[in-house]
């Protein structure tokens, strides 16, 4: 973390910490159990084509602009199935005892938030997280931001929002080192979507269980409403 003064709050993000197994248990080894977590959470599917997209405009992971999203789906969830074939004992019942995969190893692997959190509630207590959906933040981001500040203990009456919440940061411009034409093979067709939705329903379930919450629908195959 940044270094501060006294009276100070300092902290960090990442992408990947809500992923990395052993994250939690450093987290706690030096910073004690009393420390402030926030976990935005994107529904998997448009995360994954997200993922996707940004890795092509980086030319990163072996995506190339002549791939389509479908077949990068379709190999992924292959990725996925293999590692769980050969790894059956990587959960017992619903909770997961190993990791299948590191930060950034598969997509579908990343958005089965429900596992990733209950093992971060193995070392610090629910009262310490504020979890939050990015379509509800994307909808009401003042209020989502000003929320993170009450959280903090921070008084969001002494803050810009505004200033704040104007802020861009990882744009796309700045992520951009391959230069590609984005046409309808990189899009999210419709049966892909709900191919991986249904996929991904189980494990949905998973973290509405967690969360104590339930989903949006569009988290869901279409036609299924929560």
């Amino acid at each position: 973390f940044p270094a501060v003064g006294h009276g100070e709050l300092t902290g960090e993000s990442s992408v990947s910490s809500l992923v990395a197994f052993n994250a939690s248990f450093a987290a706690k080894a030096n910073c004690g159990d009393q420390i402030k977590l926030i976990m935005l959470l994107r529904e998997p599917v448009d995360r994954a084509h997200s993922q996707f997209l940004m890795r092509m405009r980086l030319g990163k992971h072996g995506v190339t602009p002549d791939k389509s999203f479908h077949t990068y789906a379709l190999k992924e969830l292959q990725n996925f199935q293999h590692r769980v074939n050969e790894n059956p004992d990587w959960r017992q019942a619903t909770k997961m005892m190993s990791p299948l995969f590191g930060p950034s190893g598969n997509s579908w692997w990343e958005g089965m938030y429900g596992y990733f959190i209950e093992h971060w509630l193995d070392y610090f207590p629910r009262e310490n997280m504020l979890i939050m959906l990015s379509e509800d933040v994307f909808r009401y981001t003042a209020e989502h931001v000003s929320l993170a500040y009450e959280f903090l203990g921070v008084d969001p009456n002494k803050v810009d929002v505004n200033k704040v919440t104007a802020k861009v940061l990882n744009s796309q411009d700045q992520n951009q080192r391959v230069d590609f034409e984005h046409t309808s093979k990189h899009d999210l067709d419709s049966e892909t979507e709900d191919h991986l939705k249904t996929f991904l329903f189980l494990h949905n379930r998973k973290l509405e269980s967690v969360l104590g919450r339930k989903l949006p629908n569009a988290w869901f195959p279409r036609g299924h409403h929560n």
